[in-house]
């Protein structure tokens, strides 16, 4: 007995030495209360706390309050106290000293007779080291995966057999397929006419001492041919043998294509060149011109003014002034073309441009193109916020295109003017545009049509499916952008050989008022003011006292800024108003209203100008001058634009 005791002691001493100096950490727990009953020393060096604290605490006060400790522990003893056996659960636990250990927990139970648990023994091994390496590799396998992706060149890796096993970013967006697409494909899917021999691949691989470079030819999902250079890398499985292949592509279809595009933009330069050659030109004739017309336009409505109505003379006169009146808008046009003019967007009525557009395009497209409009909308209910010059444009240039189309075997052209309701489901698909009230224009031929990658296309500035010396490949272009500049939208419908339909939408305006004939309509201002006027050409100075005298007005002219200057510096309280022309000799316009304002800062200056580069209505205005004019000038226009400046000084 005596033996079997000393033995029983010498093995619970065993025992004790194993539990207490074992590596991992035991805790033993009342399951019901969670309180400690046991810990051994690997226990207190992992968490911190001696012995005594240990006993003292519940097992839960260990746990990290985060969603891998606290949280997760509650529902580990959960599953612990319905009977499952708990083994190798991860946990963050939280120390004395407020440090966080990662721990794997195993935990099994002690039972009585009865089979009741009477305590639970919890084993932790720390595994924080190998949870910051395993958090290393995962980031740097991270950075590796977005390096990879990231990078502009394309890569790949193939299996033994030459099939894809991964593909970046870059390989999925130049070839056109998604990486579901690509993974599984065989590398002689995207080469072009199957160049590349897998086996032969494999051979050069090998001997090149497992690295081989050279050209490569691919071909995209549509068909494109690129162009670059390829160095490929062995992979070898864990016995050495050859398991597939990684390469890194570098594309140079573009540097391929560097003498074409460097002869398009040299040709582009070209291009730009003449067209600031035409704006230099149009700029420098609408100055003269616009000076001609002043006087043509000017005697012309005094003229009427003075003639009687129904008399030969007067119906000779309104001839002159209807056509006076059309070269001032020719003026304006030949400036937008130029780019000279800025373009004012205001409340116009759709249909006339609409028909004079098909007057012009009558007398100037082949008879084998029968051309039909049809204006589907009541008078006075076809207005839209848009500038009538650049209508003019998106029109002709639908048009253009649309003969071009059709060719020399001709075809049917139609223009339908129609109002229409855009919905909420339009503008699901056109998110820039509001639901409403909209003019539906649509320009639409008989031609030979467009397949969908050319409909993918012809918004782009520069493509063009025409012949080099047949266009430009900007009038889409433009078309676009002046439609979208208005807050409309434009659309296209096309099939090969089926014909193309254009479909531009313009928001509506629903007023049936047309402000324009209404101010025709009503009286002239007139006033009785001192008003100095100065240009520097004899006639227009002389018509322009005509005008103003004829408008009630008392004037004094000028024909040098100098003698003006000089003249309203002797007395700078006798005029309430001056004109003055912008392009002078000695002082120009806007350099001699800044010299009257030093003499007298209240005077109201209107700055008159045919062309110039060098001032606008902002930058007017912003020198302090009450209003800017175009020549030539209208009565009408000379009158309101007078009376508005004078009465605007006055209420000052």
């Amino acid at each position: 007995r005596n033996r079997n005791q000393k033995a029983l002691r010498e093995s619970e001493k065993r025992y004790r030495d194993l539990y207490e100096n074992a590596p991992a950490a035991y805790i033993s727990a009342n399951p019901a209360t969670g309180k400690i009953i046991e810990c051994n020393m690997s226990a207190v060096l992992i968490h911190g706390y001696d012995k005594g604290e240990l006993l003292n605490m519940n097992v839960m006060d260990l746990f990290a309050d985060t969603a891998d400790g606290k949280s997760k522990a509650k529902e580990v003893f959960k599953r612990f106290c319905s009977g499952e056996y708990i083994h190798d659960v991860e946990l963050q636990v939280r120390n004395k000293d407020e440090s966080l250990t990662w721990i794997s927990l195993s935990i099994d139970s002690v039972k009585n007779s009865s089979g009741e648990i009477v305590k639970s023994i919890s084993t932790g091994i720390d595994i924080t080291k190998r949870k910051l390496v395993e958090d290393a590799l995962r980031e740097s396998e991270e950075k590796y995966r977005t390096f990879m992706e990231s990078i502009s060149d394309l890569l790949h890796i193939l299996d033994k057999n030459g099939n894809l096993t991964y593909v970046n970013e870059s390989m999925c967006a130049t070839l056109g397929y998604s990486k579901a697409e690509m993974l599984g494909m065989n590398i002689n899917d995207i080469l072009y006419e199957k160049e590349i021999d897998v086996y032969s691949l494999k051979h050069d691989v090998l001997v090149g001492n497992g690295k081989v470079s050279g050209d490569f030819n691919w071909v995209t999902k549509t068909g494109e041919k690129i162009f670059g250079t390829a160095e490929v890398v062995a992979i070898y499985d864990k016995n050495g043998e050859f398991a597939g292949s990684k390469t890194i592509f570098h594309n140079l279809t573009s540097q391929k294509k560097i003498e074409n595009e460097k002869k398009i933009l040299e040709d582009r330069l070209r291009q730009a060149q003449k067209m600031e050659a035409i704006g230099t030109l149009a700029g420098g004739i609408a100055h003269d011109f616009n000076n001609i017309l002043s006087a043509i336009i000017g005697y012309s409505e005094l003229a009427l003014s003075e003639a009687g109505i129904g008399s030969q003379v007067y119906s000779n006169v309104k001839e002159a002034f209807k056509a006076g009146h059309r070269a001032r808008e020719l003026v304006r046009h030949i400036l937008t073309f130029s780019r000279q003019s800025d373009q004012e967007l205001k409340p116009m009525r759709m249909s006339p441009i609409i028909k004079e557009v098909m007057k012009f395009l009558r007398s100037s497209l082949p008879t084998t193109i029968e051309i039909r409009c049809s204006v589907d909308i009541p008078d006075e209910q076809d207005t839209v916020f848009a500038n009538p010059t650049e209508i003019h444009q998106v029109l002709m240039n639908l048009c253009t295109n649309a003969s071009h189309a059709m060719g020399k075997k001709g075809g049917l052209l139609e223009v339908i003017l129609k109002r229409v309701d855009l919905d909420v489901y339009f503008k699901s698909h056109y998110p820039d545009i509001e639901p409403g009230p909209y003019l539906k224009l649509t320009v639409q031929d008989t031609g030979s049509g467009m397949t969908p990658d050319v409909i993918k296309r012809i918004f782009e500035p520069y493509f063009t499916t025409k012949e080099a010396d047949k266009g430009t490949g900007l009038g889409l272009a433009v078309v676009h952008g002046i439609v979208k500049s208005f807050g409309g939208v434009i659309t296209v419908y096309s099939e090969p050989g089926q014909g193309t339909a254009f479909h531009v939408y313009l928001p509506l305006i629903i007023k049936e008022t047309s402000k324009q004939e209404t101010d025709m309509t009503a009286p002239i201002p007139r006033g009785s003011e001192k008003v100095l006027y100065v240009d520097d050409e004899q006639v227009l100075v002389d018509m322009g006292k005509q005008m103003l005298e004829y408008l009630g007005y008392e004037v004094e002219v000028r024909i040098s800024s100098i003698d003006a200057l000089e003249l309203f510096r002797n007395s700078p309280e006798r005029f309430d108003l001056v004109i003055t022309d912008m392009t002078m000799p000695n002082m120009t316009g806007d350099v001699l209203a800044q010299k009257l304002m030093e003499l007298r800062n209240d005077i109201p200056v209107v700055l008159c100008t045919g062309y110039s580069e060098s001032i606008s209505e902002e930058k007017a205005r912003s020198l302090g001058i009450k209003a800017f004019t175009m020549k030539p000038l209208m009565i009408r226009d000379l009158a309101e634009t007078v009376r508005k400046v004078l009465d605007a000084a006055q209420d000052v």
